[in-house]
């Protein structure tokens, strides 16, 4: 806080407070002041004419302003629906391979299931043929009739299990 003293009982009349250490104002200073009181206020008229086009301009650019906000905005929110559409797309595209492939690895299973089946009807085909080959030779013991058979029946469990 700025402490005021008055200088002179004169002073203290015209209540003018001077700070302390201030000179008191000569009368051609104080008729100064009041020319540029005087000018301050022509000016402020034609400065509230000026202060009112800037509020009006200010107004007009924030308008502006808004509205590229919104348009922006709107950019924004269209392009995320589009985007939101092509990844709705997309994971329709994946659920459909996805599908895809469950039912490839599921034939690709039967495909191996019906290999191991022929394959063991060829081996059986094998048996039965060397059997009548060695039924036809007869050099062979009862023993490797019996190998031949219990291999055979066990070959058609399998091929029974296949079906």
């Amino acid at each position: 806080m700025i402490k005021r003293e008055f200088r002179r009982e004169s002073d203290i009349s015209k209540a003018v407070p001077l700070l302390i250490g201030e000179h008191p104002k000569t009368a051609s200073e104080r008729d100064s002041q009041t020319k540029k009181k005087a000018k301050y206020a022509e000016s402020t008229s034609t400065e509230k004419e000026s202060v009112s086009d800037l509020r009006v301009k200010n107004r007009e650019s924030a308008c502006k302003s808004r509205k590229k906000k919104k348009l922006q905005i709107a950019s924004i929110e269209s392009e995320f629906e589009n985007l939101k559409t092509e990844n709705i797309k997309l994971q329709k595209n994946i659920d459909c391979y996805t599908e895809r492939i469950k039912n490839m690895e599921q034939y690709n299973n039967r495909i191996k299931q019906t290999l191991e089946y022929m394959q063991l009807q060829q081996s059986l085909i094998m048996i039965y043929l060397c059997k009548e080959k060695q039924v036809s030779d007869s050099q062979k013991g009862p023993q490797m009739l019996d190998l031949n058979s219990f291999v055979i029946s066990k070959l058609a469990k399998s091929l029974k299990s296949f079906e």
